[in-house]
């Protein structure tokens, strides 16, 4: 650790002086006169102690549930901070203008969700916390921690069919496909269950059938778009957990331009 250079004694280049680490050294030296006669010693070289700066700052818990009601502000951890210099006392405050600051507080050494924040698994998983701590020496460090979110299974967002449309006078001996249903669901991996349910605007229900995701007019069922050229069901999605939502979806017959049925002559009499 120690060298010589003349009369003086130095630490060597790169020798890392850290009184956390190592208050005090025993250095024993030697001096030789010319003659040969020489002389021992031992010193004990202590390190002066510096206040530091906090180094790390840990956030304990780090997750918050995304379904958690923020209608007022919500504790979510301790902040304990790492400092050389034990027993120091922090002043922390959050930096509002970087990272997901703005969404957070602290109260002493507890960090705060600010009300009405919003929290969203699938739009942001985790959420930084920059902040600046001051040890009681005035040393000021920026530092951060982060907030993990918690998924949530949440209800399928809406309902929708591919294809809304048939052609009037189609074929319907058997069930004709009108689409595929299909689900805006945040959990993009679930399946879904479909089925036809009751409701205020479940007017042509009992004209169709649901088999898997796919839509079909029932066997036998006239289309004709001059006499009704819209319908409507009400459809429910479940996911794998049970959550569900229903949503009214509209098939519209398109008009086919169709041969004439008849002549008619508006006078058949001859004075």
């Amino acid at each position: 650790v120690f060298q010589i250079v003349g009369s003086q004694l130095q630490f060597q280049p790169g020798a890392v002086i850290d009184y956390e680490t190592q208050a005090s050294y025993q250095v024993r030296v030697r001096g030789t006169d010319p003659t040969g006669f020489w002389l021992e010693q031992q010193f004990m070289v202590s390190v002066v102690d510096q206040n530091d700066p906090a180094h790390d700052a840990t956030l304990v818990p780090d997750s918050i549930s995304e379904d958690t009601d923020t209608t007022q502000d919500v504790m979510v951890g301790q902040l304990v901070i790492a400092d050389q210099d034990q027993g120091d006392a922090h002043t922390i405050v959050v930096d509002p203008t970087s990272g997901d600051g703005q969404l957070f507080k602290v109260d002493e050494d507890r960090l705060l969700l600010r009300a009405g924040s919003p929290l969203d698994f699938e739009t942001k998983a985790t959420l930084e916390v920059p902040l600046l701590v001051t040890d009681s020496g005035g040393l000021t460090s920026p530092l951060s921690v982060f907030v993990q979110l918690i998924d949530v299974n949440e209800p399928p967002l809406d309902i929708f069919l591919d294809e809304d449309a048939v052609a009037e006078n189609s074929d319907t001996t058997a069930p004709l496909l009108v689409g595929s249903l299909f689900v805006v669901d945040d959990a993009t991996d679930h399946l879904h269950a479909f089925e036809l349910v009751d409701g205020a605007a479940a007017n042509d229900n009992d004209l169709f059938t649901i088999v898997d995701n796919q839509l079909s007019v029932n066997p036998g069922t006239v289309l004709n778009h001059e006499a009704d050229d819209v319908y409507s069901v009400t459809v429910r999605a479940t996911d794998p957990v049970g959550l569900s939502t229903v949503r009214t979806l509209i098939v519209n017959v398109s008009d086919v331009n169709e041969v004439p049925t008849d002549i008619l002559v508006d006078n058949l009499t001859l004075d």
